[in-house]
């Protein structure tokens, strides 16, 4: 994977995997959380979930509310949604 992330330049980042995590207790700034990781690279609202330990629920809560303010955009490829942070 360090080959593939030298071949890609500086500003790749490598992921691990990950397991799902019980849910997680109230955080400080869940928005804060989901931007940062959105904006490491785009992912599906399950992953956010997964990742975060947060019902999908509440994730596309926060997703649609972060949409409506212009900080999170939305593409589709191969058939799935990924949220990823906005340009700017």
């Amino acid at each position: 994977m360090g080959k593939i992330r030298d071949a890609l330049g500086p500003r790749a980042e490598i992921i691990a995997s990950f397991e799902k995590r019980g849910q997680a207790p109230a955080a400080c700034d869940f928005e804060t959380d989901l931007l940062t990781a959105v904006g490491r690279r785009p992912m599906t609202a399950e992953d956010i979930s997964l990742s975060l330990g947060r019902h999908r629920d509440e994730v596309l809560k926060a997703l649609s509310s972060l949409r409506s303010r212009g900080r999170v955009r939305k593409a589709v490829h191969g058939g799935k949604t990924y949220f990823a942070r906005a340009r700017g």
